[in-house]
């Protein structure tokens, strides 16, 4: 059953929910233009709450962003990789989850599309990718890891774990597949996300 809730409520004057421009979202509602909050604003709300990180525990909630070649980076550093190998891996990082495993050209920063990660997937993936960083001797050698080898390491390896099930992220070849060239957008991902959350929250009696 599918519940759908529109209300109207107050506000001083503030930019509650803006677009991509910066621009208030608005919509017209009971005959007048009016501001507007997205689901996805909401929604984001709700994953920062404290309250919900305190109900649901802050180590089993994912990171719904574009910058995962960064996070990866970020944990490298901090497993002890040397910030030049770190940074000149970013390239292949920002293939994964990408549409046909392509990198983003534009910026290394960013995968071409938004995806949720749990600190596991970067503890993991960034696992996978120091090991090959280790044989590598300069930086050179760093940039010739092709991403399909990475991404071909953490399926043989099994490497991911689940966002809150402690089990593993991929089931099967078709999750596999979904998750390295992200066929599907970045709702499906977020519903399948929440789903565990669920399930994690109704196994330990949170919620009934």
């Amino acid at each position: 059953m599918l519940i759908e809730i529109h209300m109207l409520k107050n506000y001083p004057p503030t930019n509650l929910n803006r677009d991509d421009l910066g621009s208030p979202k608005t919509c017209v509602f009971g005959g007048s233009n009016r501001s507007r909050i997205s689901s996805q604003c909401l929604k984001r709300s709700w994953r920062k709450s404290e309250i919900f990180a305190d109900t649901v525990g802050a180590e089993y909630l994912g990171t719904r962003t574009r910058k995962f070649p960064v996070l990866v980076k970020d944990k490298l550093v901090e497993m002890g990789v040397l910030l030049e190998y770190a940074e000149a891996i970013m390239p292949q990082m920002s293939a994964i989850g990408n549409k046909d495993a392509k990198e983003n050209k534009k910026d290394v920063t960013k995968t071409a599309q938004i995806a949720i990660y749990s600190m596991q997937d970067i503890e993991d993936i960034a696992n996978v990718a120091k090991a090959e960083l280790d044989q590598c001797k300069n930086v050179s050698d760093v940039k010739k890891i092709k991403v399909k080898d990475i991404a071909e390491k953490i399926k043989n390896a099994k490497a991911a774990s689940g966002v809150v099930t402690g089990e593993p992220l991929f089931k099967s070849e078709k999750d596999y597949e979904e998750f390295i060239h992200y066929q599907k957008d970045s709702y499906s991902d977020y519903s399948l996300h929440l789903k565990r959350l669920r399930d994690h929250l109704l196994t330990n009696g949170a919620i009934h």
